[in-house]
């Protein structure tokens, strides 16, 4: 669709949709085409590999057995008193869970009194 300047500044808003919907807009002025209007596409930016290269340092015995032996003494719980044994339990709910019935909300409790008097 071709539009003149003037009809595009009064009606911007449905041109801007009709590139939306992928049609095609072009502004004219006096009749010849100067400007196409098209969607706006955000760039992304190129990824460069090894940008991080000499960045980043890990120790030399990052994965020796003796780390990953220090990294499971850390996650491993232990007791507090170094006489007590550590058992590893899961620990069970006190009591099933009940469900209790609820209290009428306030809204409720007046329709029930003005059906009451109604009746």
């Amino acid at each position: 669709m071709q539009v003149n300047m003037h009809a595009a500044k009064t009606h911007l808003s449905k041109l801007v949709q009709a590139v939306l919907d992928g049609e095609q807009v072009i502004l004219a002025r006096n009749g010849e085409a100067v400007v196409q209007i098209t969607k706006y596409t955000p760039v992304k930016p190129k990824r460069k590999p090894g940008s991080l290269k000499g960045k980043i340092w890990l120790a030399d015995d990052w994965d020796s057995p003796e780390t990953k032996r220090m990294i499971n003494d850390m996650m491993i719980p232990k007791s507090i008193f170094p006489d007590e044994p550590v058992t590893f339990s899961v620990r069970e709910p006190a009591a099933p869970y009940l469900v209790t019935p609820r209290k009428p909300t306030t809204q409720k409790r007046a329709a029930r009194k003005s059906a009451k008097r109604k009746a």
